[in-house]
């Protein structure tokens, strides 16, 4: 019995004609019931159309990436919000680059933000002029060229990081 049935009164159930009125009515709006019931698969990494990818990591935030491969899109969309909540830091990098460049990175804290508000002094961690947010990117040597990388790189690396690549 499709949905519309269950609207109608009694009567229209026992009348055929009454019906098969109901149920042509019904027809294109059980179909169309049927198309949204799919949409929340088609808005998963797994099941959206091809098409849609870019505008589905644009709708999470991520920028245009159109030399990206259909299977390295999907892997970017698989971490999703979660990773680009995280961005900047040394796991979400690390998952990034694994998702956008195939390839397994490590990331290490080379300095970090060992400052104590009122008890260090200016220059105590790091040395004067130097910024206290740097890292390390280990990459498998040959796997991927350090500007590729770095472009990357660019939307999840927060403007203030420096950060080497090196090639292990």
């Amino acid at each position: 019995m499709t949905s519309i049935l269950r609207l109608v009164p009694p009567m229209w159930r026992a009348v055929d004609l009454a019906k098969r009125l109901a149920l042509a009515v019904a027809q294109p709006l059980e179909q169309w019931r049927g198309q949204i019931g799919q949409l929340p698969q088609l808005l998963t990494p797994e099941g959206a159309p091809t098409s849609w990818l870019d505008w589905l990591l644009a709708l999470q935030g991520y920028p245009y990436l159109p030399d990206l491969s259909e299977a390295r899109k999907r892997a970017l969309l698989a971490g999703g919000l979660e990773r680009w909540s995280r961005k900047g830091t040394p796991s979400a990098i690390e998952e990034y680059v694994r998702a956008v460049a195939g390839v397994e990175a490590e990331v290490v804290a080379t300095v970090g933000p060992g400052c104590i508000a009122g008890l260090a002094l200016a220059g105590a961690v790091c040395g004067p002029g130097a910024t206290a947010w740097r890292f390390t990117v280990r990459i498998p040597a040959g796997s991927i060229d350090e500007a590729s990388l770095r472009e990357l790189l660019a939307p999840v690396v927060p403007s203030f990081l420096v950060y080497l690549v090196e090639e292990i």
